[in-house]
C-alpha cells in the first residue's frame, strides 16, 4: 500500500527476521522480504516459493493507523481501517471479474501473534514508475476500466469491503457533511495555520457513488510489455464520488496522457462534470497529502487536466 511521501518507513526487526514456515505452520523452499518501494509504506511482503510456485505474503507494519493525515482522514471520510487485512480477501473478489487485469486472490488469513498475514497469488510484472510511461493504447484500456467501475453505482459510501453488507455504508446524501467534517478534523489537527485547509461550508456533493482508489498511484499496478497485466495495491478501494478519483488523476497525468485516458473513458460513459468540485476535493487530497507535502497553493493551482 502506498503511504504518504512524508511518513518514514516503520522497521521492526525482528518482524523482518521472521521465520514465515512459523507463521504458515508449512515448509517453504525460500522467503524474500521484498524492499520498500517508497517511504511510508504500510506493508510488509515477502515472496515465498512452495511445493506448488511463487506467491505472496503480506502483513502491515502499522498495528494501528498512525496518526497522521492519510490515514486519519481514511478513516474519517470513508471508515477505511487499512490495519485489517480482512477486508483485503473481499475487495479483490469483488474486483477481480470487473478490471481487465490480474487481482491476486487471498488464499488465506493466517494470524500470528495479533497480526493478519494474507496469502495472495504471485505476478510477475514490473512497477510502474509513472502513468506517463504507459502507452496510449494502455492509457486508453485504463480509462475505460475506471469507467466501468464508476458505472458501479451505490446508495452509501465507505469502505468497498462493505459491499457485502450495504447496511453498513453511510448514505450517499450524508457525505457532503461528512467531508465537511473532515475537512475540519483535518484542518484543525494537521493544518491549524493553512487558511486553505479550512472547510468549504456551502459545498455540496451530489451524484452516485462508485469504487474509487483513494490512494492511486502507478505503483498500484504491474506492467508486462508496456501494458497493465495487475492490480496488486487494492487495500484503499473504496465507495465514493468517482469525481475524487479524477481529481487525484490530474495530479499523476501529463495534458497527453490524460488525453489518451479520457479517450478510454469516453468509449464507456461521458466524464462528469469536475469544475463543480475541483476546488474542494483538490483541497481534501492536499489535505490528505494524497502525493506528499506539496505546497497548497502549488497544489490548487494545479493544471487543470479534464475540462469538464
Amino acid at each position: 500500500m502506498k503511504g504518504v511521501r512524508g511518513l518514514d518507513t516503520v522497521h521492526d526487526p525482528e518482524l523482518e527476521r521472521l521465520d514465515l514456515e512459523r507463521v504458515l505452520r508449512r515448509p517453504l523452499k525460500s522467503q524474500q522480504l521484498l524492499p520498500a518501494h517508497h517511504p511510508g509504506q504500510a506493508s510488509y511482503i515477502w515472496r515465498i516459493e512452495t511445493s506448488v510456485g511463487f506467491q505472496i505474503v503480506r502483513t502491515n507494519r502499522f498495528l494501528t493507523p498512525p496518526d497522521e493525515d492519510f490515514w486519519q482522514g481514511s478513516l474519517h471520510l470513508f471508515g477505511a481501517l487499512t490495519t485489517d487485512l480482512t477486508r483485503l480477501a473481499v475487495i479483490n473478489r469483488w474486483l477481480q471479474p470487473r478490471v481487465p487485469w490480474t487481482v491476486p486472490q487471498v488464499h488465506a488469513l493466517v494470524p500470528f501473534h495479533g497480526r493478519i498475514f494474507a496469502v495472495l497469488d504471485w505476478v510477475s510484472g514490473d512497477l510502474v514508475p509513472s502513468f506517463d510511461h504507459l502507452t496510449p493504447e494502455t492509457l486508453r484500456v485504463f480509462g475505460a476500466a475506471l469507467a466501468r467501475l464508476h458505472q458501479c453505482h451505490f446508495p452509501v459510501f465507505g469502505p468497498l469491503a462493505l459491499q457485502d453488507d450495504l447496511s453498513r455504508g453511510i448514505p450517499a446524501a450524508q457525505f457532503s457533511e461528512r467531508l465537511r467534517s473532515t475537512q475540519q478534523f483535518l484542518q484543525e489537527r494537521f493544518y491549524p495555520d493553512e487558511p486553505l485547509a479550512q472547510a468549504d461550508h456551502d459545498f455540496v456533493f451530489e451524484g452516485p457513488m462508485a469504487p474509487m482508489m483513494l490512494d492511486m498511484d502507478p505503483s498500484q499496478f504491474l506492467t508486462s510489455n508496456s501494458s497493465i497485466r495487475a492490480l496488486v495495491d487494492t487495500e484503499l478501494y473504496v465507495i465514493g464520488p468517482p469525481q475524487l478519483e479524477l481529481v487525484g488523476l490530474e495530479y499523476l497525468l501529463s495534458a497527453e496522457s490524460a488525453r489518451a485516458f479520457a479517450e478510454g473513458y469516453a468509449t464507456i460513459a461521458p466524464l462528469p462534470p469536475l469544475r463543480p468540485v475541483r476546488h474542494a476535493f483538490r483541497r481534501l487530497l492536499r489535505a490528505l497529502s494524497f502525493q506528499g507535502p506539496v505546497p497548497w497553493e502549488t497544489w490548487m493551482a494545479w493544471p487543470t487536466r479534464f475540462p469538464t
